[in-house]
């Protein structure tokens, strides 16, 4: 165990990990609190604090994203301070997992509402779309997207 991570981590059910580089890896637990844990400096230290956080993703630019079980997605500085905010909820189904591509857009993946695909989310009015599976079309072979 590493000194000063005790106390933090027994406190509070860990619900997920997340590695979203090299150095670091984001920790969702129960309460909502995101902690980061630093493989260089061996230290784990708050980052935010969010409504039940469910997935964690890195864009190309440093935004950390994360997504939350009371439908908004959170992009947050290196500070973990929140400079960007996208409503998602009208979707509908659990996000299960998110991912940032090349280009900087955000693909949410979840349990029953199909695939989200936001092209521009640092825009101020970031538009929505959504795949999902449609009988006899060429479409998603489900509305169930568990891994990006």
């Amino acid at each position: 165990m590493y000194d000063g991570c005790a106390e933090m981590l027994d406190s509070d059910p860990l619900a997920s990990i997340f590695a979203i580089d090299k150095r670091y890896c984001f920790m969702n637990y129960s309460s909502g609190t995101v902690r980061v844990f630093d493989s260089k400096s061996k230290k784990i230290t708050p980052f935010a604090k969010t409504i039940s956080s469910q997935c964690v993703a890195k864009d190309n630019s440093g935004t950390v994203w994360i997504s939350s079980w009371n439908g908004w997605l959170y992009g947050y500085n290196e500070s973990g301070e929140i400079k960007h905010k996208i409503l998602i909820d009208s979707i509908g189904g659990a996000k299960i997992t998110l991912c940032c591509d090349h280009d900087g857009a955000l693909w949410v993946g979840t349990m029953g509402a199909g695939l989200v695909h936001i092209p521009y989310p640092k825009s101020s009015n970031p538009t929505i779309e959504r795949y999902k599976y449609k009988p006899g079309e060429n479409s998603l072979s489900s509305n169930h997207d568990f891994r990006l």
